[in-house]
């Protein structure tokens, strides 16, 4: 589990947002909703709606998150800072079609 996420499951076991503005940017709790957000995350967590491994793999990952809340019933909407970042295969495509010309 990296770090960041075990920072966030120290933070629900405490009972306390999380301070590290890391967590709070790779999990969507840095903008509005966030207490909310946090609420749903430790919620799923607490009734074990999703693995701590699932909450790892959703770092960063907007649509992931609320779609792993969303199992324990909450309707919040997740984004992230990384949501609209293109991942490494579009980046390659982009390249090849500047330097093929098209």
């Amino acid at each position: 589990m990296k770090p960041v996420t075990e920072k966030l499951v120290l933070a629900f076991a405490f009972d306390m947002f999380p301070e590290s503005p890391a967590v709070r940017v790779d999990f969507g709790l840095d903008g509005a909703g966030a207490t909310k957000k946090f609420g749903a995350l430790q919620a799923g967590w607490r009734r074990e709606s999703f693995s701590e491994e699932e909450l790892d793999a959703a770092l960063g990952n907007g649509p992931a998150l609320t779609a792993l809340v969303a199992r324990g019933g909450s309707t919040v909407v997740f984004t992230t800072a990384w949501d609209d970042l293109p991942d490494e295969e579009d980046e390659d495509d982009e390249q090849a079609q500047v330097a093929f010309g098209g």
